[in-house]
This record gives C-alpha cells, sequence and structure tokens, in this order.
C-alpha cells in the first residue's frame, strides 16, 4: 500500500510501535475496507434505483469514518469495539428488516467474526470469543430463517446479491488472512533479526529447533580480548551521555569490522570487548583473521581518540587453542566460552601494554611468517605462571 491508502492505514500510528500499531493499521484497512463495500453497494442502489437500504449503507460509510478520526485521535480501544459492534448491527438490520438470507448478506459474518482476533489484545481475548459468538450466532439464525425476511427485492437482484456477496466475503477473508500474515512475516523477520543480535546464526537456528542444551567442543579457535586502558578514570571525567557515545563508537566499529571479517563477538563487558575467530563454524585461518581484527581495533582506537581529543589506548590478548562454546541461561540467554584458552587469552590482555598486542606463543605458531613479531620472553601470569609471550608488530 503506497500514497494516499499508506497514509489512510497507518492514521494514528506514527508513535505506536510493535503489535499495538499493527493492531491500529488493521483497524484502519477493516474500517476502508468496510467503507469500499458500502460504497459499492451504495453506488449500485443508486444506479439501480432500489434504494430502500441506501440510508443504511450512508450510515455505515459514515461509522467506519468515525473509526479512522477516532484512530487518528488516539482512541484507539474504543475505536475496535465501534467497528465490530457497527458490522454485526449492520448486517443484522440488513438481513432481518429486508432482505433475509436470500441476498446472502449474512455470509459476511464469517469475515465479522475473524476480525476480533486480529484486532484485540491477549488481554482482550474475552471479547474475541463473545464478538464471535454474536456473529456466529446471528449467522446461524438468518441462514435456517429463524430471523429475518424472506426476501424484498426482485428475483434477479436477490440472485446477483447472493453472488455479489459471496465474493465480496471471499475477498475480504482473503485480504484480512494476507495482512495478517504479512505482519506475522514482518514480526518474525524482527525476532530474526534481534536474536541474530544476540546469537551466531548457526547457533540461532539450532535453538529455535528445539535443541535444549547447546554445546560444542572446539577443537581449536582464536580468542581475543580487548581493554580500553584507562577508561574507568577518564569516565569519571566525563559526562554519562560522553561515556556512552565514545564506547558506542569504538564498539560499533568494532562490530563492523567483526561482521566484515566473518568473526564472532561474544560479548562486552564495560570497556572490555571480547571476539572469537574459528566458532561456532570452524575456520583455517582463525589466527590470521583475529590478528587482523587486532591491528583494525587498534587503529579505531586510535581515530576516535584523535576525533574526540581524549586519550584513548587500546589493550589486547590473543590466544589459541580448544575452546568449549554453548548456550546458558533461560532469560536474556548468551552464547559464551569457556576453558584454559579463554582464560589465558584474558590474562594477556591483562598482562599486556597500552598500544600492545599480546600474543600467546599458540597464535604465534599459528600466524607463520605473515606477521612480524617481538619475542617478549617469558613472563609470569596469574594462574598460568611462566608463559612465552610476543607482541604483534605488524605485517612481515
Amino acid at each position: 500500500m503506497l500514497g494516499p491508502l499508506e497514509t489512510l492505514v497507518s492514521l494514528g500510528t506514527r508513535t505506536l510501535h510493535g503489535a499495538h500499531r499493527r493492531r491500529i493499521k488493521l483497524t484502519n484497512a477493516t474500517a476502508l475496507l468496510g467503507m469500499l463495500a458500502l460504497g459499492v453497494w451504495l453506488s449500485a442502489q443508486l444506479l439501480s434505483g432500489f434504494t430502500d437500504t441506501a440510508w443504511l449503507n450512508i450510515t455505515g460509510i459514515v461509522i467506519f469514518g468515525i473509526v479512522l478520526l477516532r484512530n487518528a485521535t488516539a482512541h484507539t480501544r474504543s475505536s475496535r469495539h465501534m467497528l465490530v459492534l457497527y458490522a454485526n448491527v449492520h448486517l443484522a438490520i440488513l438481513c432481518v428488516a429486508s432482505y433475509g438470507a436470500a441476498s446472502g448478506a449474512h455470509r459476511w459474518y464469517a469475515a465479522v467474526a475473524v476480525v476480533p482476533f486480529l484486532l484485540f489484545t491477549r488481554r482482550e481475548r474475552l471479547y474475541c470469543y463473545l464478538y464471535a459468538a454474536i456473529s456466529f450466532s446471528l449467522l446461524a439464525l438468518i441462514e435456517f430463517n429463524v430471523i429475518g425476511n424472506a426476501t424484498v427485492a426482485p428475483p434477479m437482484g436477490v440472485w446477483l446479491a447472493t453472488r455479489v456477496n459471496t465474493m465480496l466475503v471471499a475477498a475480504s477473508l482473503f485480504l484480512v488472512v494476507t495482512l495478517f500474515v504479512r505482519d506475522i512475516t514482518n514480526a518474525e523477520a524482527e525476532i530474526e533479526r534481534l536474536l541474530l543480535n544476540i546469537l551466531p546464526r548457526p547457533i540461532a537456528d539450532r535453538l529455535r529447533a528445539d535443541e535444549q542444551h547447546i554445546a560444542d567442543a572446539i577443537d581449536e579457535a582464536s580468542i581475543l580480548f580487548a581493554d580500553i586502558v584507562g577508561f574507568t578514570p577518564l569516565a569519571a571525567k566525563l559526562s554519562p551521555r560522553q561515556v556512552v557515545e565514545v564506547l558506542d563508537d569504538v564498539f560499533s566499529a568494532f562490530d563492523h569490522v567483526a561482521d566484515e571479517l566473518k568473526l564472532e563477538k561474544i560479548k562486552t563487558i564495560g570497556d572490555a570487548y571480547m571476539v572469537a575467530a574459528g566458532v561456532p563454524t570452524p575456520r583455517a585461518d582463525h589466527a590470521q583473521a583475529i590478528v587482523a581484527m587486532a591491528l583494525r581495533m587498534r587503529e579505531i582506537v586510535a581515530e576516535v581518540g584523535a576525533r574526540t581529543e581524549l586519550d584513548l589506548q587500546i589493550r589486547i590478548g590473543i590466544n589459541t587453542g580448544p575452546v568449549v562454546a554453548g548456550v546458558i541461561g533461560t532469560r536474556k540467554f548468551a552464547y559464551d566460552m569457556w576453558g584454559d584458552t579463554v582464560n589465558t587469552a584474558s590474562r594477556l590482555e591483562s598482562h599486556g601494554l597500552p598500544g600492545e598486542i599480546h600474543l600467546s606463543r599458540s597464535t604465534r605458531d599459528r600466524l607463520g611468517d605473515r606477521y612480524a613479531v617481538e619475542s617478549r620472553g617469558e613472563i609470569e601470569v596469574k594462574g598460568k605462571g611462566k608463559l612465552e609471550t610476543f607482541f604483534l608488530r605488524g605485517d612481515s
């Protein structure tokens, strides 16, 4: 829907979001559909000269117009009740006072019964069943001639009315279902986007497949921990907004590079950033990829520091080896990794130097001759004893 029609369907939804926005748009679309159907019948009546119920169609057009107006002025709850109640009353008057079952107008009740389930919230489900019961009861009473006129329309008019009503009801149900399916599709796409912001795609697919315990042993991966040096005392001198803006600037750029290099961001903790290569999908060049990430991260921090005139430096630690990866928790769940490889990478970051990329022996061995490194010798690492480590100097 484009142009003026989209504007009408979106009345009153500019400040709304999510499911509530979709319900109001469906209410507007239903009201417009009702106005269109009544307008067609009113035109046919005026052209044929058979205008006994023209007043009823005019009334319906006005009522549906009021529904749009109330939505536009944020009276959304009353507008939904008004729409469904009037649709039931309109059909009852049309069939009971005028045409009866012969015209097929009562078949519109099949569409009217569905509408409340699309327009009302889960907490209002009682209204849905109540309105559906009213619609189906009236449909049955008119269909079996318990109530309603036999017919006051000419035979040809009855024949035409029955078939036109049947086609319009089918078209209406098709439109309602199409709108509903479209909204479900849009909601699923939004859920997919949010899920992929939390989990890697392969893990998200397994979670959607109802896999209960997601845990994988990865034979070899490279883990990077990074920390902005001295950010805590620096943050004390900045406003809360400035703190968030700086971190968002830096970490958003990190995220972009991680996506570009097809690495997996694991998490951020304060001003620390963790990313991995080779998980959840193994890759042969995980060490080279994680080092490329580290070099870009150092450039990003330097660029943001220069732009903001803040003294920003990053400290990075990288280790390579086997890890265990999986999803933990049932609320705010997260994809995380554990094992000695992860702990050592964290220790290398904390034992590193500002502006340096600190490598373990295992990472250095897997880099080959592509990168130049400088031996730092053996250092005492908390919980690990003496480890031989290296500083990355860039491409060889």
